[in-house]
């Protein structure tokens, strides 16, 4: 659930003509699509099923209520917006459509512009509510609920292509010294800028996430342990280089300068689930605390 990137659509149709022609009118307006004909399964349990709306038609051999209950029951999917489209007019089809949960009921023949403005606003309205739901308001970083939701989807996408994800947990050295030195006000500056500089230094594929407190969750997503540990102290570098934020008084200018702590964990070798790599994370932070801070450690192989 990245909310920076294109929203992805699926279109279950068992006309390969109308997914073609719908596929490339909403490819051309910015979304990614993917089409999939009727009599193939629709399993919203598998890792790969993520998108952001389901275009279904009513009529077809695997009836698309079927389909819209399926995708209704289970938790994690319910929320999914859901478009039916039909070449019925029957009030009826459009009542039962509506209560069984769909969002919308179009009828064939589509204008494409309507649909591509209806999909656009609702992804607009969308976007402010799952903003409020999603983002750490003071950082603007991801938040603790989409870490829960995100870190499963990411562990199945690495384990079906075979690929190495690394898990660092950054906690800031001595933050309690600066909130009672120079005020929560600073304290927050200072967490705002530490996100800023973590979000310029790492890749744009990897998530950066609000833990708690001061402590930061980074997904290296397909990434190597040393390639990761690499990045995080040029980040340690940097900081000892550049103050986070400066003081000002009739006297003079006090720069803060801030280091922090973290521990990395690889997925699979450290742990399968996230509690598990959490945790070693966490572990390995405790050791570069301990060890003196500023500094990053890898949990060890089991």
């Amino acid at each position: 659930m990245d909310l920076d990137r294109p929203r992805r659509i699926i279109l279950i149709e068992d006309d390969a003509n109308f997914i073609s022609i719908l596929k490339y009118h909403l490819t051309s307006a910015g979304f990614e699509v993917e089409g999939i004909t009727s009599d193939e399964a629709i399993n919203p349990g598998a890792g790969q099923f993520r998108p952001d709306l389901v275009i279904c038609d009513l009529v077809m051999p695997v009836p698309g209520m079927d389909i819209l209950a399926t995708i209704k029951s289970n938790p994690r999917f319910r929320q999914i917006p859901f478009i039916f489209v039909s070449a019925s007019k029957d009030h009826q089809d459009k009542i039962s459509a509506y209560l069984s949960g769909a969002d919308d009921y179009l009828e064939k023949p589509l204008h494409f512009p309507e649909l591509i403005a209806k999909i656009t606003g609702m992804f607009k309205r969308l976007d402010v509510i799952q903003q409020d739901i999603y983002r750490d308001p003071m950082t603007n970083l991801y938040n603790r609920r989409f870490l829960d939701q995100e870190l499963p989807r990411q562990l199945s996408f690495h384990q079906r292509h075979d690929q190495k994800m690394i898990i660092g947990i950054l906690d800031i050295d001595h933050f309690k010294f600066v909130n009672d030195t120079y005020g929560h006000q600073v304290g927050d500056i200072i967490l705002e800028n530490f996100a800023k500089v973590i979000l310029e230094t790492v890749r744009a594929s990897d998530y950066v996430i609000r833990y708690g407190g001061e402590e930061i969750v980074v997904l290296f997503i397909n990434s190597e342990m040393q390639g990761s540990k690499a990045t995080l102290e040029r980040l340690l570098e940097q900081l000892a280089n550049n103050p986070l934020h400066t003081i000002a008084d009739n006297q003079n200018n006090t720069p803060i300068y801030i280091s922090f702590s973290a521990g990395l964990a690889e997925f699979p070798i450290q742990g399968e689930n996230g509690d598990q790599l959490l945790k070693e994370a966490d572990k390995a932070l405790y050791e570069a605390k301990t060890s003196g801070r500023n500094q990053v450690r890898i949990a060890p192989n089991p």
